[in-house]
């Protein structure tokens, strides 16, 4: 993984350095993670993810807003665990995110998140694949919604791990008994691995490699927040052609 994530500094450190010397939020964007990834600042999931997308937009989004209306969102899900009586379940806050996001409840206005049919692939509007873009919408990508998912279990302190396949992400953490559980959230449904594998036409010999279907850690997750600032980059700029980068580390 240190080799893989070398590479991948090279790689893009490069292509921000030739062209991005008058882009100083991706460049401000680009050294956050950089720093995360090299041991220079404290790793923080949710501080990289939103300085990719706030580079995007041109450093016009309030992170105190960001933060602001996730911790407001794990408070109602601390209050839906309390009802629940279910406080004492290592899960509990895992249901909750997903009941919240998922479901009709009276906590979210009855009113669930969904997927974005109309433009999943950002091509009249990239920001239509921004989790800030999911929290103002309520309409999400395969990948935004897993790295929304993740932002509200870090403020819950559960387990959710986002796991790759090709173009498709979700998140996988430990039930009860310890055993990983998959949570798709573009259906809303926890499919077992071998349905996740045959709809994503993932291979055994992937899965012993470690090239798909891997839950990330925090700084595998951080490197994967890199590639999508180099795709950030290259659709607001154009100034990164040819980049072949997978969701595989």
């Amino acid at each position: 993984m240190k080799k893989n994530i070398e590479i991948l500094l090279l790689f893009i450190g490069v292509s921000v350095t030739l062209t991005a010397q008058n882009e100083n939020n991706f460049e401000e964007a680009f050294n956050e993670l950089k720093g995360m990834l090299e041991d220079e600042r404290p790793i923080d999931y949710t501080k990289a993810l939103f300085s990719v997308e706030n580079a995007w937009h041109n450093d016009t989004l309030s992170y105190s807003k960001f933060e602001r209306e996730l911790k407001d969102i794990a408070i109602t899900c601390r209050v839906m665990i309390g009802n629940k009586g279910i406080q004492n379940y290592k899960t509990a806050g895992n249901w909750a995110i997903f009941m919240w996001m998922m479901k009709p409840v009276p906590e979210n206005d009855n009113e669930p998140y969904s997927y974005n049919f109309e433009d999943f692939l950002g091509r009249s509007d990239y920001s239509n694949t921004f989790v800030t873009k999911l929290m103002t919408t309520q309409k999400g990508t395969c990948l935004s919604l897993p790295l929304f998912y993740k932002c509200l279990a870090k403020e819950l302190e559960v387990e959710a791990k986002l796991t790759l396949g090709p173009s498709h992400a979700w998140i996988r953490h430990k039930d009860e008994e310890g055993k990983w559980v998959n949570v798709e959230l573009t259906s809303g449904q926890f499919p077992s691995d071998g349905l996740m594998m045959t709809e994503l036409g993932i291979k055994t010999e992937a899965v012993k490699s470690g090239a798909y279907f891997k839950p990330l850690s925090e700084i595998e997750t951080i490197a994967f927040l890199l590639t999508i600032l180099a795709q950030v980059y290259e659709d607001k700029t154009g100034a990164i052609q040819n980049v072949a980068l997978s969701y595989g580390l």
